[in-house]
């Protein structure tokens, strides 16, 4: 099996496991959070869109001779606080359909434009779904911890 399958099913397999995730979110957690160190549902997938917009947006300027790739933020903190930020404002929904896109785009770009990538570069794609993972994880802990506090607060009602 080529690396570029084992890559999109990785990808698919991390998609899955996130919209369960979404899917079995219990109304009105899209947008909580239990600490300021983690990410509601909305913002993780707000998240998620802008990196794996940018990965693309990034590759892709690179295999164009005619074009410079943006430079990779030197301070991801602030750019990933200020693509929450700007996620704020829109629906749970309009995020929903950002990340959708952004996945979509994502898988697209490695199965039309693998064969063009170097190896290094080819390599690099395993970061978003890292990142990806790592997030999807931190989520599961978040919904288990929120879904207990509404338990508890149904319980006491």
């Amino acid at each position: 099996m080529g690396e570029r399958k084992i890559l999109l099913d990785a990808f698919k397999d991390e998609d899955l496991r996130l919209r369960r995730l979404v899917d079995d979110c219990p109304c009105g957690l899209d947008d909580r959070r239990t600490d300021e160190e983690c990410l509601s549902l909305k913002a993780t997938l707000g998240h998620i869109a802008y990196w794996d917009d940018f990965t693309v947006e990034f590759f892709a300027c690179k295999l164009d001779p005619a074009s410079n790739p943006p430079p990779p933020p030197l301070d991801f903190e602030t750019v990933s606080a200020n693509a929450i930020a700007a996620i704020e404002t829109l629906t749970f929904n309009e995020v929903r359909d950002l990340y959708t896109a952004a996945n979509e785009a994502i898988l697209g770009f490695l199965h039309d434009r693998w064969n063009e990538l170097s190896v290094y570069d080819r390599h690099q794609f395993w970061v978003p779904l890292q990142h990806r993972r790592q997030h999807r994880l931190m989520l599961e802990k978040t919904l288990v911890a929120l879904k207990a506090v509404l338990q508890q607060g149904e319980g006491e009602a």
